[in-house]
C-alpha cells in the first residue's frame, strides 16, 4: 500500500537500483531522488504518484476489509488482558490467535482460517 508521495518507481527490489534502473547506492532516505522532501536531486525518470492514485488504492484495499469483524475480535482480545492466545474469530467462528505488544498494546492477529482475518497494528 502507498502510504506516502513517492516517485511510482521507488524500491530497492532490483539491487540498489529504482524500477527504471536509476542506480540509489549513493543515496539515502535523506537523499533520494524519490521522495518530494528531496526534489532538488534530479532524475530524469521520477514520476510523483498522485492523491488520487493514492485515495483509489486506499479505497480499493478498505472495500476487502472487515473492519467491523476486525473492532469485534480487537475489543475481545483486549478484554482477554493476556500477551498472547487465542479467542473464536468474529468472522468464522474459527480460532483467531493473537499477540499483544508489551512497549505499545498493538495487537497482531490471524484466524487459522485461509482468507480470514490477519491483522497487524
Amino acid at each position: 500500500m502507498t502510504t506516502l508521495r513517492q516517485c511510482r518507481h521507488y524500491g530497492y527490489g532490483n539491487g540498489m537500483a529504482c524500477g527504471k534502473g536509476v542506480s540509489l547506492k549513493r543515496h539515502s532516505l535523506h537523499t533520494a531522488p524519490c521522495f518530494p522532501r528531496n526534489k532538488e536531486t534530479p532524475c530524469h525518470e521520477r514520476d510523483w504518484i498522485t492523491q488520487e492514485e493514492i485515495d483509489a488504492e486506499e479505497a480499493e484495499l478498505l472495500s476487502k476489509v472487515d473492519l467491523a469483524s476486525i473492532i469485534k475480535a480487537r475489543a475481545a482480545i483486549i478484554a482477554e488482558k493476556k500477551p498472547q492466545g487465542s479467542i473464536g474469530c468474529p468472522k468464522c467462528a474459527g480460532k483467531l490467535n493473537y499477540t499483544v505488544a508489551s512497549y505499545n498494546g498493538h495487537v497482531w492477529a490471524r484466524c487459522e482460517t485461509a482468507g480470514c482475518l490477519n491483522w497487524r497494528e
